[in-house]
């Protein structure tokens, strides 16, 4: 016992240093919280646990409720959700605990948030990634401006796709507008009969007087923020004459294989002021990222019943087979050598023994009852014959 009782020490000392260090994962792993018109984007990266989670809590919240904290208020498990979530947009597809408390009416409740990462199904915290607190403020309707009332330095619309694929070339001087104009029917509409993996693609850059945080999608009104639409800058976009020293690119993808009716679509961008841009410029169409579509469901197919093409064949009913089936053979008793000889049996006599009955079987062609009874009366008579003939040979002798 006494030389237990240093290891037992030590193991103590160990726990006690390591208590609270959380769990140490990955160096590339990270997490990301930005707020862009009352709407937050919780972004992950590098490689997760399977059960690694985010949890969202209200500022200075406790986190564990087996220790006196209190439950999320949403939570997911990173590796079953994108690396980017956007609230209130994804907040259906998330865990909840106290929803009610975090998105009202469509939008997030005002407040300040706390936005952790936690490791193992458990409460402890990822070493090396620090919570982040935000604050969210209502969204105001005024922040979001139209192209050509805005900061703009320049921009340019250069690039549509249809599903991956280019619609214009770009290289070949063939703009959007243009290639656009071939697609749409006579009121100036682009359709298309909806389905799975339909997408729309924009691409191009475009510079303001201020940093741009983000680029999104909108259409109609539903807007959708993603770190993937940024493709960054470079120095053939940032000169004087094009868009400034903040200019960026963007390629902005769109799902509308879900969508049914009509929409507009385009690109938005989220500026340093809180500031929201669409690209729709209508005093320069080459410059316009929105397009007008009609999404048509397809109509089910119905399956149609062919029409024979010609009555069935019917044999004459005096036609004989071409040939008899070959009879089993016969037990020395004149029974089946079968042991399922009821399998065999053709006609269903209501349960009667009639093993010694004529009954006719299809294929085979009988002798008629008429010929039977012929038979056998002829049988008797000769029979009768032959007896008188004995007696009388008798008699003789």
């Amino acid at each position: 016992m006494k030389k237990l009782i240093p290891i037992i020490l030590g193991l103590a000392v160990l726990l006690t240093a390591t208590a609270g260090t959380g769990i140490v994962r990955a160096e590339d792993q990270s997490l990301e919280v930005s707020v862009i018109g009352g709407k937050m984007i919780v972004t992950v990266g590098g490689d997760f646990e399977d059960k690694d989670w985010i949890g969202i809590y209200k500022e200075g919240e406790s986190v564990d409720p087996n220790n006196g904290g209190i439950a999320s208020l949403v939570w997911w498990y990173v590796n079953e959700m994108p690396d980017t979530v956007t609230l209130p947009d994804d907040a259906n597809a998330l865990k909840h605990n106290r929803l009610g408390e975090f998105i009202a009416d469509g939008n997030i409740v005002p407040g300040t948030y706390t936005v952790m990462a936690l490791a193992n199904d458990g409460y402890e915290l990822i070493d090396d990634i620090d919570p982040v607190t935000v604050n969210v403020e209502a969204p105001e309707a005024d922040l979001s401006v139209d192209y050509d009332a805005s900061s703009y330095e320049g921009m340019e619309f250069q690039q549509i796709y249809w599903n991956g694929n280019k619609l214009n070339d770009y290289a070949g001087g063939e703009s959007p507008l243009s290639a656009l104009g071939k697609s749409l029917d006579p009121e100036g509409r682009f359709s298309y009969d909806a389905g799975s993996g339909i997408s729309l693609g924009l691409e191009g850059w475009v510079g303001f007087d201020q940093e741009i945080v983000a680029f999104g999608s909108i259409v109609n009104d539903d807007v959708t923020w993603s770190d993937a639409f940024d493709l960054g800058s470079d120095s053939t976009i940032k000169a004087e004459d094009k868009g400034g020293r903040f200019a960026k690119r963007f390629k902005v993808d769109i799902d509308v294989s879900q969508l049914t009716g009509d929409y507009t679509a385009g690109v938005i961008a989220a500026l340093a002021d809180g500031t929201m841009v669409k690209l729709n410029s209508s005093a320069s169409p080459e410059k316009n990222t929105f397009i007008s579509f009609t999404c048509i469901q397809p109509a089910p197919v119905e399956t149609a019943t062919p029409e024979p093409t010609a009555e069935p064949t019917q044999l004459p009913a005096t036609a004989e087979p071409t040939a008899a089936p070959t009879d089993a053979p016969a037990t020395e008793n004149g029974g089946a050598t079968s042991d399922h000889q009821a399998a065999t049996d053709v006609h269903d006599n209501g349960g009667n023994d009639n093993s010694g009955d004529n009954n006719e079987v299809p294929g085979k062609k009988g002798l008629g009852t008429g010929a039977i009874i012929g038979i056998v009366c002829g049988a008797v008579v000769l029979a009768a014959a032959i007896i008188a003939g004995v007696i009388i040979a008798k008699k003789k002798k």
